[in-house]
C-alpha cells in the first residue's frame, strides 16, 4: 500500500467522493453522490447533462474543501446508460490544476 500525499491525495479524495454512492459509507449516510441513480434515467430526460454536472460540483464543494471545480465536461450515451465526465479542479492552497476522468456505466 502506498501512501498518497499532497496533490495525489486530493485527487484520490475527489475520486472517492464521486464514486461512493449515498448511504454506502457506514455512519456517514449523506456522503457520496447519486451519479449511479442518474444513469437509469439518461434516455428519458433531456437535462441529465446538467444534473450530472450539478451532482459532481455539489459533492466536491461539500465533501472535499481542498478542491475547487474549474470545469466539468460530460459525454452521455443514453441508449447504453453510460456517461463520461472529465472534471478539472484546482487545489486550493497550491493553485495547481488537475483533471480526472470518470467512466460511469450501468452493470446490468
Amino acid at each position: 500500500i502506498y501512501k498518497k500525499t499532497d496533490a495525489a491525495s486530493v485527487k484520490q479524495a475527489v475520486k472517492n467522493v464521486l464514486l461512493t454512492r449515498v448511504y454506502e459509507k457506514p455512519f456517514f449516510p449523506g456522503f457520496g453522490t447519486r451519479l449511479n441513480q442518474l444513469l437509469f434515467s439518461l434516455d428519458t430526460e433531456f437535462d441529465d447533462d446538467e444534473d450530472i454536472k450539478d451532482e459532481i460540483s455539489t459533492a466536491i464543494a461539500k465533501f472535499e474543501p481542498r478542491a475547487r471545480v474549474v470545469d466539468i465536461k460530460t459525454v452521455i450515451n443514453g441508449e447504453r446508460h453510460e456517461a463520461r465526465a472529465t472534471i478539472t479542479f484546482e487545489i486550493v492552497n497550491t493553485a495547481q490544476t488537475f483533471s480526472i476522468e470518470l467512466n460511469l456505466a450501468r452493470l446490468r
